[in-house]
Formats: structure tokens, C-alpha cells, sequence
């Protein structure tokens, strides 16, 4: 950093006499030459004026930083009230782990896709993709509709999820893309303000401290599928057991510049809590 310093100076120093010499030369012979203010400029002014440049530099910088922190301390202000089994699976919520894959059935009784992922933008409803027109369980396409338009029903003893809708209505729509690169005509492109419920599972989450603390294990929707609670494990081996927690999603804070979602928690917190008991895979946590 210093070494940069001081070239940088030595730049300014070289560029002072010259800017001088070019007004000499395009001034009028009766105007006096203004070269004598390089000549009063001295190498104390250079250093003074270069040190509150890089001191500019440097509050600027810290209070880009203090703003992040803020953000991030505004979003996790406050006790972080762990939620019971009962408050997770009340009535009309769904497990996003559990329902991801789940096989979608058309206006016909038939199967149409299965339910690829959840989309929540930012200011708007919750999407459904669909996934469909595959091959051998792989998606070829993939289309967004309203999650609220999604019927969940009980077939066969089991929870099922309905749309009324065919496999050419699906694939005479717009597509759904997660990266530019892969848009095709008019397709519509996941946003960068839109949180993909299929790609925060697994996702770290640490404290304001910058501690990782556990990672995202579920997410549970409300039948509008905006999400309600978040499942946290921690301590998990390759997956596998772990505690886990939940806590409401708003407290998740996802601020720009923060590296991961951060919560207000420890993993004291964490460990001192009564572990939960979600069982939702028969039912896709639908109460």
C-alpha cells in the first residue's frame, strides 16, 4: 500500500511542472505566465494534499463498511424466538425439502412435472417451477407459476400437488431460466433480487460475529408459498444428525456484503434448545 503511495505521489509530482508549461505556452505574450504557481506549489503541499486524498479514500471505505454492518445489525436486532414443532407444520404449511421433486398432476389426473423449486422475489408472490418435458427424470424445460395456483390433495392416503393445467400448456408457455446464458427466445430469467428456496438448502448461516453457527436445512411456505420458518442444523456430518432448530425467516438476514445469511443466535443458543421433531415426508408437511 505504501509503495503505491508513493508512486502515486511521485505521478502527481511529474504531472504539476507540465500542466504549468502548457498554460506558458497557450497564454498571450502580455499575460503574465502562470507558471509561478507551480513554483509556490511545493512538495509539502503534494504530500498534504495526496495524504487527504488517500484519508478521502479511507472514510470513504469505513463508511461503506459501517453501512453493511448497519444493515446487517438492523436486520438482526433483537432476541431470535426459536418456534416449536407445532408453530413449523401449522396448518397450510409445506416443507420446501420435502415438496422439491414431488410430482405435479394436471388438469387430466395425469402426472404433467414435478415441482422443481420454490422462487420468492422480492416484491412479489411466490413462483412454483414446474419442471417438465423431460427425460428420464431429467427436466428439459422449466416454467414459473403462481405457487397460490398449486391444489394440494390427499390421493391414495398421501398428499399430492395439483395444477390445473396440461403438459402443452406448460410447454406453450414462457420458460424459466436460471442464467442468461440459457435464456431462449423471450424466456423469463431468475432475478437477482428473487431467493431460490432449491438453492438455500445447505446454505451456511452465521451470527453477527461472523461465526458460522449451523446451515439451512428446510424451509416451511405458507400456502402462498412465502417462506415462515427456517430449519437450521447444527453440527450435522455429512448431512446427517445434528440439531436442529427453527426460527422465524424474516430474521434471516441476507444483506448485501454479509457473505451468507446471519442471524442473531449462537451456538449455545442452539444447543441449550429442545430439538425438534419434523416428520413431514409422508405429507410434504402439508397440516
Amino acid at each position: 500500500m505504501r509503495n503505491k503511495l508513493v508512486t502515486s505521489v511521485s505521478a502527481i509530482a511529474l504531472l504539476v511542472p507540465a500542466v504549468a508549461f502548457a498554460d506558458m505556452n497557450n497564454s498571450g505574450s502580455e499575460q503574465t505566465p502562470p507558471a509561478e504557481s507551480s513554483e509556490n506549489y511545493t512538495m509539502d503541499d503534494l504530500s498534504e494534499d495526496a495524504g487527504d486524498a488517500v484519508d478521502a479514500t479511507g472514510r470513504a471505505i469505513e463508511e461503506g463498511a459501517e453501512d453493511t454492518a448497519e444493515a446487517i445489525d438492523n436486520a438482526v436486532d433483537g432476541e431470535t424466538t426459536l418456534r416449536t414443532s407445532a408453530e413449523v407444520m401449522a396448518p397450510g404449511h409445506m416443507s420446501a425439502d420435502a415438496s422439491l421433486g414431488t410430482d405435479i398432476r394436471g388438469s387430466d389426473g395425469e402426472t404433467i412435472a414435478e415441482l422443481y423449486d420454490i422462487v420468492v422475489p422480492k416484491e412479489d408472490d411466490a413462483r412454483a417451477i414446474l419442471g417438465h418435458s423431460g427425460v428420464l427424470g431429467v427436466a428439459e424445460r422449466y416454467t414459473a407459476v403462481p405457487f397460490s395456483e398449486l391444489t394440494k390433495e390427499t390421493v391414495d392416503g398421501e398428499a399430492t400437488l395439483t395444477y390445473a393445467a396440461t403438459v402443452e400448456d406448460l410447454e406453450a408457455r414462457q420458460a424459466f431460466v436460471y442464467e442468461q446464458d440459457e435464456a431462449e427466445d423471450n424466456a423469463e430469467v431468475l432475478a437477482a433480487t428473487s431467493t431460490s428456496l432449491r438453492n438455500l438448502d445447505g446454505t451456511s448461516v452465521s451470527n453477527p460475529a461472523g461465526d458460522q453457527i449451523a446451515e439451512i436445512t428446510d424451509i416451511y411456505v405458507d400456502e402462498a408459498g412465502k417462506p415462515a420458518h427456517a430449519v437450521l442444523t447444527s453440527d450435522a456430518i455429512l448431512g446427517l444428525g445434528g440439531k436442529q432448530v427453527a426460527l422465524d425467516y424474516e430474521r434471516l438476514s441476507f444483506e448485501q456484503g454479509a457473505g451468507g445469511p446471519v442471524v442473531s443466535l449462537t451456538k449455545e443458543q442452539i444447543e441449550a434448545a429442545p430439538d425438534l421433531n419434523l416428520e413431514a415426508d409422508a405429507s410434504l408437511g402439508v397440516q
